[in-house]
C-alpha cells in the first residue's frame, strides 16, 4: 500500500503535468478525519482521528489478535509539509511514544516510535473513506467471479 501511495505521489510530481508542481501542502482542516494505516510488513494497525483543532485520538493494534491501545492526540502541528502529533498514552501510561513525518491532504508519511526504550517505524496512512472507496471497487469487482 505504501509503496503504490509514493509512487503515485512520485509521478503526479514529476510527470510532464505535475513537472512545475509541488504537491499541496495539509492544512489542519484537511487533516480532520479518520486516517487508517500500517507499517510495510502490515503487522501494525493505525487509527488516527482528529478534530478540526488537531486533538483525537490514536489507536494501534501492534500484533494482529491483540487488543488495541489508544493514545490521545493533544496537539497538532503542521509546518510546511512537516507534521508533529502531539501524544498521551492512555492505555500504557509509562508509554511515551512520538508520532511525525510529512502530511499531504490525501496521504501521511510517518514515523512512530519511543525514546525509550529507543525504537521506531515507518508507516502510511490514508484517509477512511479513500480506503473505503477502494475496497468497494475491487470488491465489487472481484463479485463477479463468485
Amino acid at each position: 500500500m505504501r509503496t503504490a501511495m509514493v509512487a503515485a505521489l512520485l509521478f503526479a510530481v514529476v510527470s510532464p503535468a505535475g513537472a512545475n508542481k509541488r504537491p499541496l501542502q495539509a492544512k489542519l482542516s484537511d487533516l480532520a478525519t479518520v486516517w487508517i494505516g500500517g507499517d510495510a510488513a502490515s503487522l501494525e494497525f493505525f487509527r488516527l482521528e482528529l478534530d478540526q483543532e488537531g486533538r483525537g485520538v490514536l489507536t494501534v493494534q501492534w500484533l494482529p489478535k491483540q487488543a488495541a491501545l489508544a493514545y490521545k492526540v493533544v496537539a497538532t502541528r503542521l509546518s510546511g509539509y512537516r507534521v508533529d502529533f502531539v501524544l498521551e498514552a492512555v492505555d500504557r501510561v509509562e508509554e511515551s511514544l512520538y508520532l511525525r513525518g510529512t502530511a499531504l491532504p490525501t496521504l501521511l508519511e510517518l514515523e512512530v516510535g519511543a525514546q525509550q526504550p529507543k525504537w521506531k517505524r515507518k508507516l502510511a496512512m490514508e484517509p477512511y473513506s479513500k480506503f473505503e472507496m477502494r475496497l468497494k471497487a475491487v470488491s465489487d469487482r472481484a463479485s463477479a467471479f463468485r
